[in-house]
């Protein structure tokens, strides 16, 4: 008996160490494991605003960690700035049956400037600490809160934030006066609960997921941010560091945004002489625009510069005419003033970068644009100006800003506008072989492209000699090939980058007696896809139309004779194209082909289809000559 009771005591008395007043369970359930690193078991944010200026955010987050693959969600980074406060941290650790491992004291929470590696200037600071632990499972249990003097934005809600990871609970609620709303934009909202309440003169408004499976990134497939439920913030009026602005529409943020440029700028006298000697010799308002911008390239570099008005006003474009460096709104800033400066009008323009976009012309909000480019209308045409690069050809876009919805802010208010589509999406390979006695091969190529494969090539044009040739070597579809040269270019007026290769390989074809056998395969190979075991889960998303053309001669050595050659095939489908031609003229094997994937947007159940379809054509590729010695 006393036995029983010594355990009995125990027990009660290891009760203390467990998590007693917690507003979570650590149990979850058994489908919520699959495909996950980590399970959320509570996600609980409150926006709680109290007048046009004061908002506080209290979160009250809790993850299990199943393996060391969501070690990351271990790591945290509380943002805050001159604007914010942040208080009250308090993180916990449980072990895998719910005891208290440690709770993480307030000497391991680091308060830094939150440099980015180019933030030349930053207001920003951070909370940084990390909650590991040696054994797995284990929980770590957070709670802070964030009080803002002025604002002008919410983070989004998403009910998951990213592949493999589950989640249990995942709740926010929104408070505030009838007086000083704030409105939503819901997005893939499926089966998540909204529910309305009013307190007095206080509104609130929330939304709850629960039992959110993980998702497993899927090949072809649209934004994560298109596969998960949303919902996207903004207050129709606000007061952000002394400035009153509004969300009621794009035209009224626009305007807000507007205001915070410097209109009448007094440049350098010496810039002025050097705008005045481009205007007097250029009479076409593109070639001087062209000009203004090639100068302003040549004179300025980017750097990242977060502070002022919560990094959102630019920087004085007399500062940047004398320093030389500025983020993008700071040099958007200064070209639009230098293009003032010779007559040329052109517009600040806000502008999402790859999933970050403006999707909803009916909802203003701050959310949707993270980048600033430059507008410049003139007749018969719109050219746009990306700013922060110093070898960007003129009147070119990359991929991650073309062809979407930007922000102009003009002295009548803001005033949405679609951005240019880059050129077509091509890459051309055009390649002189020769065979030699022995099975070696030497070749010149020449590759050109253009749309995405230009901006996936255009770092090349700031490689070193040394960099550029590790980069060949590695990228090369012909292992251990002997490179003599190459040498990349940029064709501005065109946006074509041209990269020229000179190399060698030895022993490239296989002999067999007095045979040899010669791989035709074109270098821009189809690569061959596996098919997810799994069900698909997304549908099948090409998000580009794009083309590989490749050409190769093969000559052969004098007195070898082709024994066979294989016949070019066209496959066609709903995907694309792909078509080879193979043709023996004056001694030398033509090889040609074309292979196109078209923009859709497919069912899930065409993904096999779409498999299929990039094999074949792969196997397609594989050609192989037989020649006699």
């Amino acid at each position: 008996m006393r036995n029983y009771l010594i355990v009995i005591l125990l027990a009660l008395l290891s009760q203390s160490v467990f998590a007693k007043d917690a507003k979570f369970s650590f149990d979850y359930p058994d489908s919520l494991k699959k495909n996950a690193n980590a399970i959320v078991l509570l996600d609980e944010t409150i926006y709680t605003r109290t007048s046009k200026s004061d908002l506080k955010k209290e979160v009250y987050y809790v993850i299990t960690i199943l393996s060391n693959r969501g070690d990351d969600y271990t790591n945290f980074k509380l943002m805050y700035d001159k604007f914010s406060a942040i208080s009250g941290i308090e993180c916990t650790l449980y072990d895998s049956n719910g005891k208290k491992i440690r709770k993480i004291k307030s000497s391991e929470i680091l308060d830094i400037v939150a440099f980015d590696g180019f933030s030349l200037f930053s207001d920003n600071r951070m909370k940084v600490f990390s909650a590991m632990h040696s054994t797995y499972p284990f929980t770590i249990e957070l709670s802070y809160n964030t009080s803002y003097n002025g604002f002008f934005a919410l983070s989004s809600w998403a009910a998951i934030d990213n592949y493999n990871i589950a989640v249990k609970e995942s709740k926010i609620t929104l408070k505030y006066p009838s007086k000083y709303p704030i409105k939503y934009k819901e997005k893939n909202i499926g089966n998540v609960v909204r529910s309305e309440s009013q307190d007095d003169n206080m509104k609130n408004i929330s939304w709850s997921a629960n039992n959110m499976i993980a998702l497993e990134s899927e090949k072809f497939s649209p934004a994560f941010t298109d596969q998960v439920p949303m919902v996207m913030f903004a207050p129709e009026e606000f007061v952000f560091d002394n400035s009153e602005g509004d969300f009621t529409s794009w035209k009224s943020y626009g305007q807000w945004r507007y205001q915070l440029l410097y209109n009448n700028p007094q440049l350098s006298e010496k810039t002025k002489k050097d705008l005045a000697s481009l205007q007097s010799t250029l009479k076409d308002k593109k070639e001087l625009c062209k000009a203004v911008y090639k100068y302003m390239q040549a004179k300025t570099r980017y750097v990242s510069i977060q502070e002022g008005i919560g990094g959102v006003k630019p920087i004085d474009p007399v500062i940047v005419d004398e320093v030389g460096y500025g983020d993008c709104k700071a040099l958007s800033s200064y070209t639009r003033a230098l293009l003032n400066e010779v007559g040329i009008e052109s517009h600040f323009a806000l502008v999402g970068t790859d999933d970050c976009k403006i999707e909803y012309p009916d909802f203003a909000s701050k959310n949707q644009t993270n980048h600033a480019i430059l507008c410049v209308p003139i007749e018969k045409d719109t050219i746009w100006l990306e700013c922060t690069s110093q070898t960007a050809p003129f009147n070119y876009l990359f991929n991650s800003t073309s062809n979407r919805k930007a922000l102009l802010a003009t002295s009548e208010g803001g005033k949405l506008a679609t951005t240019t589509k880059t050129t077509e999406n091509k890459m051309q390979s055009s390649a002189e072989i020769k065979l030699d006695s022995k099975g070696g091969i030497t070749c010149n190529r020449t590759i050109t492209n253009t749309g995405i494969y230009f901006d996936q090539n255009f770092s090349k044009l700031q490689m070193s000699g040394k960099e550029l040739r590790e980069s060949t070597l590695k990228q090369s579809s012909i292992g251990n090939i002997l490179l003599n040269s190459v040498k990349v270019e940029l064709v501005n007026d065109e946006a074509k980058i041209i990269e020229q290769q000179s190399f060698a390989k030895n022993n490239y074809a296989t002999q067999a007696g007095n045979r040899i056998f010669v791989e035709l395969s074109p270098f821009l190979g189809i690569l061959r896809q596996t098919a997810q075991k799994s069900e698909r889960r997304s549908p099948l998303y090409i998000e580009e139309k794009s083309l590989y053309e490749d050409h190769v001669e093969l000559t052969l050595p004098d007195g070898f004779t082709l024994e066979f050659c294989p016949e070019g095939k066209n496959i066609k489908s709903e995907f694309g194209q792909y078509n080879s031609t193979i043709e023996v003229k004056n001694g030398t094997i033509v090889f040609h082909r074309t292979f196109t994937l078209e923009k859709n947007i497919f069912e899930k159940e065409k993904y096999k289809e779409f498999i299929d379809f990039i094999n074949n054509s792969a196997d397609a590729d594989k050609c192989k000559l037989v020649v006699k010695i």
